[in-house]
């Protein structure tokens, strides 16, 4: 999901690359991420298949998070969300990020 992108971005200290990123920019990266170019010459996608993707679905794998820890249950249930929220959903966490 979404989360582990921020994750990444933290762990490896891209914060100023992060901000440098224009709204359409980082909503062309969501994209980007979801639906990789394909074929061999693709630079973007090539590092999207081969390096982010893997890297994100290792952090989903050694570090799974609930969303719902970070709230109550009552709260939670006030917005009409279910629980627990896997982070690793990403239509789930979607929905998490949009409530609150």
């Amino acid at each position: 999901g979404s989360i582990y992108v921020l994750v990444l971005i933290a762990g490896l200290d891209l914060k100023h690359e992060a901000q440098q990123l224009s709204g359409i920019s980082s909503s062309l990266l969501v994209q980007l991420l979801r639906h990789p170019p394909s074929g061999s010459q693709d630079a973007t996608g090539l590092v999207l298949s081969n390096k982010i993707i893997p890297a994100v679905a290792y952090l989903r794998q050694i570090l799974p998070m609930n969303l719902t820890a970070l709230f109550s249950s009552s709260d939670l249930a006030s917005w009409g969300l279910n629980f627990p929220i896997d982070a690793s959903n990403l239509e789930a966490s979607d929905k998490f990020f949009d409530t609150i």
